[in-house]
C-alpha cells in the first residue's frame, strides 16, 4: 500500500498508519511505501543529496516505512523550494536546507540537526592568486575588509551581515562562484562538508580554499516538510530519534565526512566565532549527541564511504 504524503486529502490509512508505527517499534508493524518528491538541486554538479537521502530513507526505514525517494520535476533556487513545499499538489513532500527563522515560520522543521551542525564549520574558497588574504587573521573585525558572497535568500546572508561583515548576494548557487572568479567579491565561507566537492567541480575557475582560517557559527540543517504534513515530520522526527539511540545516525553520517572533516584540518587553522541570533533552537545544543565536535572524531570509529 503506497501513500503520498504531499496531498492534504484526507488520508485516514495514513493517520491510523503513523499512530500505529509512533506506538510499537518494529518490526511490529508491517512495512508500508511512501511516495517522496525531493528537490533537484541547482547544479548537476552538486552531490549533496546523497547523505540525506540515505539519512531520509535510514529514519523512515526504524519506522517501518519504505520510502520511494524521486526528485522535483525542476530545478528550484532554495526560496523556490520553501514555495514548493507549501503546495497542496504536485509539491516537493520534504527537502533539507539550514534552518532560520522564516523557514521554520513558513514549514515544519523536524529539529534534529541532520548535518551535525557542520553547516555552521566554514572553509572559505577565495582566488588562487588571493590565497594568502587570511594569513593574519585571528578575529572577527579582520575580516570586516573583505567581502564574501552568498546566494539570494540564504539564511547564511543574515548571519554574516549581522556580525558586521560585508556580503553580495549573487543570486544562484553557480553565480556565487562566477562572481567569486570574476573578483567582485573576496570569498565563499562554505561548510566543510560541501567545499572539497565544490571546488573539484570548479577546478577550472582557479580557486583555492584558504589554509589558515575557519568561521564556525551555531547552525543546522533540518529536514522541512510543507505545514499540511505534520504526520510526516513526526515520522522522520521519531524514526531519527530512533538511529540516534541505536547509533545508525553516527554510523552514516561519519562513513560520509569522517575523512572530509580530517582533511580540512581544524586544528591548525584559526576558528573565528561568529553569532547568530536567529538559530531558534539553542535549547538542543546542550544535547550534545546532536552536534560535531573535533574531539568525537577520532571516538567514531567509522570508515569514510566507499572505504
Amino acid at each position: 500500500m503506497a501513500h503520498c504524503y504531499g496531498r492534504t486529502r484526507a488520508r485516514p490509512g495514513l493517520v491510523k498508519l503513523v499512530a500505529l508505527i509512533l506506538a510499537f517499534a518494529p518490526p511490529a508493524v508491517s512495512a508500508e511505501d511512501v511516495d517522496l518528491v525531493v528537490p533537484r538541486h541547482e547544479s548537476a554538479s552538486d552531490t549533496r543529496s546523497v547523505y540525506e537521502t540515505e539519512l531520509l530513507k535510514l529514519a523512515l526505514g526504524k519506522m517501518g516505512v519504505v520510502p520511494h525517494v524521486r526528485p522535483y520535476g525542476r530545478v528550484l533556487a532554495q526560496d523556490g523550494v520553501v514555495g514548493a513545499l507549501s503546495q497542496t499538489d504536485d509539491g516537493i513532500t520534504v527537502a533539507w536546507f539550514e534552518t532560520n527563522a522564516e523557514r521554520e515560520k513558513a514549514l515544519l522543521p523536524v529539529r534534529i540537526p541532520i548535518d551535525k551542525g557542520l553547516i555552521g564549520w566554514r572553509i572559505p574558497i577565495e582566488r588562487a592568486d588571493h590565497f594568502d588574504q587570511f594569513r593574519h587573521a585571528r578575529v572577527l573585525a579582520d575580516l570586516v575588509p573583505f567581502v564574501a558572497v552568498q546566494g539570494t535568500g540564504w539564511p547564511d546572508v543574515a548571519v554574516l551581515e549581522k556580525n558586521g561583515l560585508r556580503v553580495a548576494s549573487s543570486g544562484g548557487y553557480e553565480a556565487a562562484f562566477q562572481s567569486l572568479a570574476s573578483g567582485k567579491v573576496d570569498y565563499f565561507p562554505r561548510s566543510i562538508i560541501e567545499y572539497r566537492e565544490e571546488l573539484a567541480a570548479h577546478r577550472d575557475e582557479g580557486l583555492v580554499e584558504d589554509s589558515y582560517i575557519a568561521l564556525r557559527y551555531p547552525g543546522a540543517s533540518y529536514f522541512f516538510v510543507g505545514r499540511q504534513n505534520e504526520a510526516l515530520a513526526r515520522l522522520i522526527e521519531a524514526g531519527l530519534e530512533r538511529a540516534l539511540r541505536d547509533g545508525s545516525f553516527d554510523k552514516l553520517f561519519y562513513r560520509y565526512f569522517a575523512e572530509i572533516i580530517e582533511v580540512s584540518g581544524l586544528q591548525s587553522r584559526h576558528i573565528i566565532e561568529l553569532a547568530n541570533p536567529d538559530f531558534s533552537a539553542k535549547d538542543l545544543l546542550t544535547r550534545r549527541v546532536l552536534w560535531f565536535r573535533p574531539s568525537t572524531l577520532a571516538a567514531s570509529g567509522a570508515a569514510p564511504a566507499g572505504k
